[in-house]
């Protein structure tokens, strides 16, 4: 009877990001306080390590084009974890059932591929700590793409929230001074929110079946080779960079793309996806403060106004679902 309790209570805390009826949640652990702080650790570091990034991005899109840059760090992240993934798991890391080599690709498409190359084109000309508040809109896409693919309601809050956040996200997406202006690299970094947020739906099952490692690999392996078209300009970018700049696409491949990830992937398999996406609340904080110390770069007052809106209305639909959860 524990054990049917104990099914039952995590099979409810995973509501509305698993499939009805199939039970992806793993055992809980014998320690839950452990396991929370191990938990906490890995949000941690994969926010650090992803706020880092924004900075990152723009000091190495300085000698590198978005699709070169996205290229060595999808190349670096995916070589080093399927290397360790073998190792570990030996020839079960490459065998999967034909529904997960495609979730797979899907996965690697959507969050390493677009994101990256959106991203990177998006911070071509967006400043670093506004392009982390863009992408704080991502749980307000999560929770759309919710109410779509899972019937999820989100009551007159979480409308509020989802309204708020598109304000926002407007505010974020035009420039200062006399009047409002379309920012096409802020549209750019807009569709990197919207490819992360599909990710999340896409990414929870997954993680659930194969574990956050095998994961991780393969969807640094399949961006990698959505981006491989980029190769030869990656080889003329490689010849004319200059070594600090090919370093940091290294760093970046290695640090956020391997490590970042596989972190978050970690915290993912043992949350539901809309309280994970919450620490994306501290990646902006985090990125305007790095940006600043390392770049000098200090958003205007309307991406700062307008990041504060979206998040603001981040945490109304956040509520929102935890109010569902305890009714």
């Amino acid at each position: 009877m524990d054990e049917l309790s104990e099914l039952e209570a995590l099979v409810e805390a995973a509501r509305g990001i698993t499939q009805p009826g199939l039970v992806l949640v793993p055992a809980a652990p014998a320690h839950p306080l452990r396991q929370r702080l191990l938990v906490l650790g890995a949000l941690a570091t994969a926010m650090v390590l992803w706020a880092s990034a924004f900075t990152g991005i723009r000091y190495a899109l300085r000698d590198y084009h978005a699709g070169s840059l996205a290229l060595l760090r999808l190349g670096v992240m995916a070589v080093t974890m399927l290397a360790i993934a073998t190792a570990v798991q030996g020839r079960a890391a490459w065998r999967f059932t034909r529904r997960e080599w495609a979730g797979l690709a899907a996965l690697g498409l959507t969050s390493m591929a677009i994101y990256q190359l959106a991203l990177m084109n998006g911070e071509e000309s967006v400043d670093a700590g506004t392009a982390s508040l863009i992408i704080n809109t991502s749980p307000i896409f999560t929770a759309l793409l919710a109410l779509w693919l899972l019937q999820e309601h989100l009551g007159a809050r979480g409308w509020i929230g989802v309204l708020m956040g598109f304000a926002g996200a407007a505010l974020l997406v035009s420039g200062g001074g006399s009047g409002m202006h379309l920012q096409l690299g802020a549209l750019f970094v807009l569709i990197a929110s919207l490819s992360q947020s599909v990710s999340f739906i896409i990414q929870k099952p997954l993680l659930e079946r194969l574990g956050p490692l095998l994961v991780t690999a393969w969807m640094g392996v399949f961006g990698a080779l959505c981006v491989l078209p980029f190769g030869p300009q990656l080889l003329v970018d490689i010849r004319r960079a200059s070594p600090a700049a090919t370093l940091m696409g290294v760093a970046l491949g290695l640090l956020p793309n391997a490590v970042g990830n596989l972190a978050w992937s970690y915290a993912l398999a043992r949350l539901p996806a809309g309280r994970a996406s919450t620490a994306l609340y501290f990646s902006a904080p985090i990125a305007l403060s790095v940006s600043w110390l390392f770049l000098a770069e200090r958003p205007g007052l309307m991406a700062l106004a307008g990041g504060g809106v979206v998040i603001a209305s981040v945490v109304l639909v956040n509520l929102r679902t935890r109010d569902d959860q305890g009714d």
